[in-house]
């Protein structure tokens, strides 16, 4: 695999390497995006514009002791804070390459925020031991009651982290429904 410096070195004559880095690194933004912004429609709005930023910078990039993934941050920090002060997206790089305005359908935005949410649920589940981790997967997920219909996993804890398994599906479940997402 081509280290990110070596792509943004490579990007004034080979445009595809910055498209190898963007699809490294597009999901890893929009989340940082979306979990500031709790919207999926600016937070791709803002994803667009820092790649955008990203790329009319990649020739002053200098490969140095942080990494380019860094510089990337860098950029989407600025671009998050210039929105925030003027209190819209920041659009000036996406002008300068004359890039459409982005528009997202409804569909587009609502898979985006399961994509979200499920990554959230992933990222919550790898904190748990296996056996707990597939309980959790299949109250949640697979909407399995505990005690009622197909057996639930069986796990190696004791009642109360039982209870308390069944606690935390019952949250998950509820905010997943207050923030209408389905977690599949």
């Amino acid at each position: 695999m081509t280290p990110d410096e070596d792509l943004l070195a490579a990007t004034a004559r080979d445009p595809r390497a910055f498209g190898e880095f963007y699809a490294r690194h597009e999901r890893a933004v929009f989340r940082y995006f979306y979990r500031r912004t709790r919207d999926a429609e600016v937070a791709a709005d803002l994803s667009a514009e820092c790649f955008a930023a990203a790329l009319l910078a990649s020739r002053r990039f200098r490969a140095g002791s942080s990494p380019a993934v860094a510089w990337l941050f860098g950029i989407a920090r600025n671009v998050l804070g210039h929105s925030a002060e003027r209190r819209q997206v920041e659009s000036r790089a996406r002008a300068k390459l004359r890039m459409p305005p982005l528009v997202l359908e409804d569909e587009t935005i609502a898979a985006l925020e399961r994509v979200h949410a499920g990554q959230l649920l992933d990222n919550a589940l790898a904190y748990l031991p296996a056996d707990q981790a597939e309980a959790v997967r299949a109250r949640i997920v697979d909407e399995r009651v505990y005690g009622r219909g197909a057996p639930i996993p069986t796990l190696n804890a004791s009642p109360d982290q039982n209870v308390f398994l069944t606690e935390v599906a019952d949250v998950v479940t509820a905010v997943a429904q207050e923030l209408e997402i389905t977690l599949q």
